[in-house]
């Protein structure tokens, strides 16, 4: 029996066959390519992420804009991103941009 790659992998070939054919192809089609290669690596990490079984905020968040919980409320949605990023930039450089002791 053949072993069947699943979608990750098989998001991987496409972006890295796209990115080859975009070396060789007309110019006026090089671009075209490279976007559907990143879109192709785009959907391979999306995958990726989703496979790992992460019940981060991150994907909590992703749903709910997703779902339209924030079409009504984009302040809501604008306090909650700077607050995430602010919270990350504290743990990740703590004195930057007045995030924690200097």
């Amino acid at each position: 029996m053949t072993d069947v790659p699943d979608a990750t992998t098989l998001s991987a070939a496409l972006e890295a066959e796209l990115r080859a054919l975009a070396t060789q192809a007309p110019r006026e089609l090089r671009l075209r390519l490279l976007v559907a290669a990143h879109a192709a690596g785009l959907i391979m990490r999306d995958l990726a992420s989703n496979e790992s079984g992460e019940t981060s905020a991150d994907l909590e968040l992703v749903t709910a804009i997703r779902a339209g919980t924030y079409d009504e409320d984009l302040p809501a949605l604008a306090m909650r991103l700077r607050a995430e990023v602010a919270a990350r930039l504290a743990a990740a450089a703590p004195g930057y941009a007045g995030t924690g002791p200097p």
